[in-house]
């Protein structure tokens, strides 16, 4: 799933992932693309150029990597790249900071769905199937946890749930 370009960069490279609830069409998912890569060409950490590349995934997620071989993105330079998402996303009437909402896919189905915690939490105490859900796992940050991005249920739980009651 990650692009060939993506990677060459050190597996340790800062990874940041931005969702958006609704499914994104071609034209929207171009126009993220193209704003990102014109924001690259003059972000920079403390004067230094940051490598960095993205890619969307599923037309939902957004993926930003800073390959750590080159540089490190210091905290206001962070700050831009949000902002930068964040202008992008009021552009498209698209909220693509919402991180508070869990992006799952039922058996057997390609539709992603996204339900707050609290409401994720009733639905898989609540469906007999749950043990079946595959969970994306936005809370990742490095690229070499990038294979564990989809997750089972089973493995989310034991992550994110001390208990479920």
């Amino acid at each position: 799933m990650i692009p060939d370009y993506a990677k060459s960069f050190n597996p340790d490279s800062k990874l940041w992932i931005f969702q958006s609830l609704d499914s994104l069409n071609k034209d929207e998912e171009f126009y993220i693309s193209e704003n990102i890569k014109r924001f690259f060409s003059s972000w920079n950490s403390h004067g230094a150029e940051i490598k960095s590349t993205s890619f969307i995934i599923q037309s939902h997620f957004i993926f930003v990597i800073v390959d750590s071989n080159y540089s490190i993105a210091s905290g206001c330079s962070v700050d831009n790249l949000f902002q930068k998402i964040k202008e992008i996303g009021n552009i498209l009437n698209k909220d693509l900071l919402k991180r508070n909402f869990i992006p799952f896919k039922k058996p057997k189905k390609e539709i992603i769905n996204f339900l707050s915690f609290i409401d994720f939490k009733k639905y898989i105490k609540t469906n007999s199937f749950s043990n079946e859900i595959i969970i994306f796992d936005n809370s990742i940050s490095i690229l070499k946890d990038f294979q564990n991005w989809q997750i089972n249920i089973i493995d989310w739980k034991l992550k994110f749930i001390k208990n479920l009651t």
